[in-house]
This record gives structure tokens, C-alpha cells and sequence, in this order.
């Protein structure tokens, strides 16, 4: 009997000794996975904290291309302002040479009515003939002479009107380019839109991956802890079993 207690207890010993071993190295072979699946999970994390830096980078610029293009809009818009303000200017000077001319016009039929009435009277009174003709002359040189102020006057209206003309055709240009840019401009910032759209639906990609693994990393944790428990229980029962058999 005593023996056989002996052989039980070196049985026991080596059975306690192979079964600890055991589980020494299957909990060092899953602390090995479980740091190279923590190594792996931490350079995912690196490479989310990359993406989300370079998300926020796409923010800024995009920011500031909202920025540069709402600055850029408002200034076409004052520029247009001030196009219309000059040639509504240019319009203003043109109906006042017209009225000018209309009332140059006026004062030249009043002038050409007068000197015919002059001529009448002239002729009807011989006695006063030499100064009628004098006093004709010199109403011919006034006729001559406005004539000449309305030529004048037509000339500065043409030149008014042809600068007006130009003024509109720069202003029509310089509009178009303006609007040109500022579609230029809307394409760019919807391409930047779009660009930060992908990043911002690869980040969430990322962060749902990570939170799998580290839901996995739990699970595998608890399947470990659950491991050692069943195997020491095991133990316990083993040990309670050979001492009954004892």
C-alpha cells in the first residue's frame, strides 16, 4: 500500500508537471499571437491616424478654396458693379450731347428764320439796303459758324458714342473671363469635395475594421481565460479523483 501511494504521487507529480507544462506553453504560444495580432492592430491604428490627418489637411484646403472662391465671386460682382456704373455714366454724357445737339438744331432754325425775316425787311426798305446787306453777312458767318459748332458737336457725340461702344465690348469681355474663372474655380472645389468624401468613407472603413479586430482580440482573451479555467478545474478533478481511488 505504501508503494502504491508512492507510485501515486510520482504519477500524480509528472502528470502535474507535463499538464502545467502544457499549459505553459499554450499560454505563451497565445500571449506570441495575441502581441503579433497587438503589433499589427497598433500599425492600423498608425495608418487610421495617418488617414484621419490627411482628412483634416483636406478639410483646411477646402476651407480655404470656399474661402478664395466666395472672395473671388464677390469681387466679380463689384467689378460688375462698376461696370455698369461707368457705362450707365457713358449713357447719362450721351443724352446730354443729344440735348445739346437738339438744342443747337433749335437755335440754328431760330438763327436761319430770323436772317430770312432780316432779308425781307432788307429788301423792302431800299434806303437801308447797304447795312440789310452788311447786317446779312454777318448773320451768315453766325450761320456759318453754328454750323460749324454743330459739326463740332456731332463729332463729339459720334467720338462719345464709339467709347461707349468699346467700353461695353471690354466690359462684355472682361465678364466673360471673370465668369469663366469662377466655373474654373467650381469644378476645382468639387473635385476637392470629392476627394475628401473618399477619404472621409476609407477612414470610417478603417475605424469599423479596427473595432472587429479589437472585438476579436476580446474574444480571444476570454476564450484563453476560459482555457486556463477548464484546464485547472480538469486538474482539480483529476487530483480529486486519484485521491479517491486511493
Amino acid at each position: 500500500r505504501i508503494q502504491s501511494h508512492v507510485r501515486m504521487c510520482k504519477e500524480r507529480k509528472a502528470f502535474t508537471a507535463a499538464k502545467d507544462a502544457a499549459v505553459a506553453f499554450q499560454c505563451a504560444w497565445r500571449c506570441k499571437a495575441a502581441r503579433r495580432e497587438l503589433r499589427r492592430l497598433r500599425a492600423e491604428e498608425k495608418e487610421t491616424g495617418a488617414l484621419l490627418k490627411a482628412k483634416s489637411q483636406l478639410e483646411k484646403r477646402l476651407e480655404l478654396e470656399r474661402t478664395k472662391a466666395e472672395i473671388e465671386r464677390r469681387r466679380q460682382h463689384d467689378a460688375e458693379l462698376k461696370r455698369e456704373k461707368e457705362v450707365a455714366e457713358y449713357a447719362a454724357k450721351l443724352a446730354a450731347m443729344e440735348a445739346a445737339m437738339e438744342a443747337a438744331k433749335v437755335t440754328a432754325a431760330k438763327e436761319a428764320k430770323r436772317h430770312a425775316e432780316e432779308a425781307a425787311a432788307a429788301k423792302a426798305a431800299e434806303a437801308s439796303r447797304a447795312e440789310a446787306a452788311a447786317t446779312e453777312e454777318r448773320r451768315r458767318s453766325e450761320a456759318a459758324a453754328a454750323a460749324a459748332a454743330m459739326e463740332t458737336l456731332r463729332a463729339s457725340v459720334a467720338a462719345a458714342q464709339t467709347a461707349a461702344e468699346a467700353g461695353k465690348e471690354e466690359a462684355a469681355t472682361a465678364l466673360a473671363a471673370e465668369k469663366e474663372r469662377s466655373a474654373e474655380l467650381e469644378l476645382q472645389l468639387k473635385e476637392r469635395t470629392t476627394e475628401l468624401e473618399a477619404v472621409i468613407a476609407e477612414s470610417k472603413d478603417m475605424a469599423e475594421r479596427l473595432m472587429m479586430l479589437e472585438n476579436e482580440n476580446q474574444r480571444l482573451k476570454q476564450m484563453a481565460k476560459e482555457n486556463v479555467m477548464a484546464a485547472a478545474a480538469g486538474a482539480a478533478n483529476t487530483g480529486a479523483g486519484a485521491a479517491a481511488a486511493a
